[in-house]
């Protein structure tokens, strides 16, 4: 007698705890769902404005420029002064060899851009002139220096800057490809682009990609 009261002390309490235990999951709060968090991603298709694409006047620094002023994630704040572009390219770089390029971009991209490397190096043997022939809202060209690569302390007169080397244009005129610095970064980054022709003239892009150096 004295075992089965001393079991059923036992059983009494564990089945107590027991509901407790159920009655706290019922009423445990739940995380409310939340939507995933969009972030650019190398390469990625973003919805983004571009107006100058397909235009026949338009160049493909052109239509990369109307891009950029319209990527307000690129820039911290997006609405402080406008885009500087420089006004000459970068010209010659170790940052246009086979090599670098492939190191930049994702595996499905690494073929567009090999095709068109050796046209993209002999385009900038030499410093050129850039020209935004087109009026694109928010962009202002002028001489950069050296200042785009790095952190360089600045006034904040501009948004960012963005400084170009040369495009390469296929043998066939049907694809380009645009690499440039953009900044300010803290250790730098290279955007590079590939348009292809639209039926009627001008340039439409094909893929982006952005390298941030550590």
């Amino acid at each position: 007698m004295r075992r089965a009261a001393s079991e059923g002390a036992w059983i009494a309490p564990l089945a107590g705890l027991a509901a407790l235990a159920a009655l706290a999951a019922c009423h445990q709060p739940t995380e409310p769902s939340l939507p995933p968090t969009r972030e650019p991603s190398i390469g990625a298709e973003l919805p983004l404005p571009r107006s100058l694409e397909c235009l026949a006047a338009a160049s493909p620094i052109e239509v990369v420029v109307a891009h950029l002023v319209a990527r307000e994630d690129l820039w911290d704040p997006p609405e402080r002064g406008p885009l500087a572009v420089g006004a000459s390219t970068n010209g010659e770089s170790a940052f246009l060899s086979p090599k670098r390029v492939a190191t930049d971009l994702d595996g499905e991209h690494r073929e567009d851009a090999a095709a068109l490397n050796a046209i993209l190096r002999e385009s900038n043997r030499t410093r050129q002139a850039v020209r935004l022939n087109l009026p694109i809202d928010g962009v202002v060209v002028r001489e950069l220096g050296e200042a785009v690569a790095g952190p360089a302390t600045w006034s904040g007169e501009f948004r960012g800057r963005v400084q170009f080397w040369a495009p390469a244009v296929s043998a066939d005129g049907e694809r380009a490809l645009v690499r440039f610095w953009l900044g300010p970064t803290a250790h730098g980054a290279i955007g590079t682009f590939c348009l292809v022709r639209c039926a009627d003239g001008g340039w439409r892009i094909l893929w982006s990609e952005f390298s941030y150096y550590a």
